[in-house]
């Protein structure tokens, strides 16, 4: 099922949450909505669900008018981010509960629905769990069971909003593989929401950025990252130290450093440019702009260091077994080049 949405509004208020979205979702597409708080995308999507309905605009489903239509209708299914499991239920009869309840004439025999139910706790690994409750699952075993019950249904439209909050790291990591791989075998249209960079560049097929009820940018993870459209895009997405600059054409003047840019940019004269942290060249002191070590950060593999260059903060990041990092000091002067910027105009 495809999904279009056309000059959507929603105001709670005197409050703007989505401002004149316009959004095309292909059928089968996972599509991630990534902004901070307040930035729309709960809502968008309860819209899309039929939970919420727009002041103004029009939202079709595959070609259908869903504008104002019931959540029934629309043959949607919703995961929320506290799993709302019905706790005094069986794994089992979580899972069934909307076979049960269908508005459709005839029901599923029981024989159908029991093997409806086993087919899907075998899709997500908890067979052996059915006849658990949810108080005697893990938070991740909790999550696969409420996309099991909305996928009990067959729905056109999975949605999925912030699944993995709730969890631990290691947890959401293992969650992230396991959906990317069941949206794969099963093909549904998914939407799902975050404000978590790493969870929406690694899960999605495109992902749409929201900012103050506004889409900023649409694309792959790969162009969002590599070419951010707008200071917001950048600077949300790891966009690295923000720096005042001038632009002049392919480059900008940084800091006193001549630093080519990653994106194309329009005018001259003052702007602002983000450099990532591996795009900061730490070299010997004779070479490069001089800097002075501030801090250093050993996490886990990488060694991240705070750079003073000429009164600016900078941060690189460096394999802590590499050349470049063994034998690094805090107040140790060091060569820097910055190997590329993104940059705006202020």
């Amino acid at each position: 099922m495809s999904i279009q949405i056309s000059g959507i509004n929603k105001r709670f208020g005197g409050f703007t949450a989505v401002d004149h979205v316009d959004l095309s979702i292909a059928s089968g597409e996972l599509m991630a909505l990534l902004g901070p708080s307040g930035s729309g995308k709960t809502t968008l999507l309860r819209i899309i669900g039929g939970l919420d309905f727009a002041d103004s605009g029009q939202l079709l489903i595959d070609g259908v008018d869903s504008t104002v239509s019931e959540p029934h209708a629309r043959r949607v299914g919703f995961v929320f981010q506290h799993y709302a499991l019905f706790r005094h239920m069986t794994v089992f009869e979580n899972v069934a509960f909307g076979l049960r309840v269908a508005r459709r004439r005839p029901r599923p025999a029981e024989a159908a629905i029991r093997d409806k139910v086993m087919g899907l706790l075998d899709l997500v690994q908890l067979a052996p769990l059915a006849q658990r409750y949810p108080n005697q699952l893990s938070g991740g075993q909790r999550q696969r069971v409420a996309l099991a019950r909305a996928l009990a249904t067959e729905p056109s439209v999975l949605l999925l909003d912030e699944p993995f909050g709730a969890l631990d790291a290691k947890v959401r990591k293992d969650l992230r593989r396991w959906l990317r791989d069941i949206h794969k075998g099963m093909g549904v249209t998914t939407v799902f929401v975050t404000h978590d960079q790493e969870e929406a560049l690694e899960l999605a097929d495109r992902v749409t950025i929201l900012h103050q009820g506004r889409v900023e940018q649409v694309g792959t993870p790969a162009e969002v990252y590599d070419h951010p459209a707008s200071a917001f895009v950048c600077d949300f997405l790891g966009g690295g130290t923000r720096l005042d600059c001038t632009l002049a054409g392919d480059h900008a003047d940084i800091a006193g450093l001549t630093v080519p840019l990653a994106n194309d940019v329009d005018g001259r004269g003052a702007g602002i440019a983000f450099v990532r942290p591996h795009d900061v060249e730490i070299l010997p002191a004779a070479a490069g702009a001089a800097a002075r070590i501030a801090a250093l950060h050993p996490v886990g593999p990488e060694l991240r260091v705070d750079l003073d260059l000429a009164g600016h903060r900078l941060e690189a990041v460096l394999d802590r077994q590499s050349p470049e990092a063994i034998g690094l000091s805090p107040g140790a002067l060091v060569g820097v080049r910055l190997r590329r910027a993104n940059a705006y105009p202020a």
